[in-house]
């Protein structure tokens, strides 16, 4: 992605879960937005909180290693006005910073992107990383699954079976990515075999 005027390209980073929070998807977000800060990119992270955090009223960023984090008061249950709570706050943050991409990291989280991104004429990236490649493909929210996959610009999964199952769905075989988890090497202890 080219800079243009001096800035760092801007990421708008939608997930269901970012450190503090436990979960696979949380620690796959932080190395991906890592990766994303250590390659000159300028990354802002939308994830949903309870609304009985501390400070949750706000959403104002807070400056987290290298990043704006954005936590959202909402839930993570995708009603639409959860989706409505983080459409807004995006639209909010695009209209102050006009970010260059979008990310949906986890496919329901390109939904509240895809609106914004439209009106600035910017790509989604929508990433499939677990049960949403499993449960949320089939019965009542396909149609919702969809319609991201018909309106992202590129779709990622860590599965190669999800992405069979998206591309029942929707043919987005000329759109699509198998990446594999995130972990670069010398990340953790060596395995040998002994």
């Amino acid at each position: 992605m080219e800079q243009t005027s001096g800035k760092l390209p801007r990421v708008c980073f939608a997930t269901i879960e970012y450190p503090p929070d436990w979960g696979g998807v949380s620690k796959s977000a932080q190395r991906i937005v890592k990766m994303l800060v250590e390659g000159g990119f300028e990354v802002h992270v939308f994830v949903p909180t309870d609304t009985q955090e501390e400070g949750a009223g706000e959403i104002e960023p807070i400056a987290v290693d290298g990043i704006s984090l954005y936590r959202i008061p909402t839930s993570r249950d995708f009603s639409p006005s959860s989706v409505l709570s983080f459409f807004k706050a995006i639209d909010q943050a695009n209209k102050a910073l006009s970010f260059d991409i979008f990310h949906g990291f986890y496919l329901p989280m390109a939904h509240p992107c895809l609106p914004v991104a439209a009106k600035a004429k910017r790509p989604v990236i929508a990433s499939i990383r677990g049960d949403d490649g499993v449960v949320l493909l089939r019965g009542d929210t396909a149609s919702a699954m969809s319609k991201i996959l018909r309106e992202a610009a590129w779709i990622t999964s860590v599965s190669g079976d999800s992405l069979l199952r998206a591309n029942a769905l929707v043919n987005i075989s000329r759109k699509s990515s198998f990446i594999p988890n995130s972990i670069r090497a010398g990340d953790g202890p060596q395995w040998q075999m002994t």
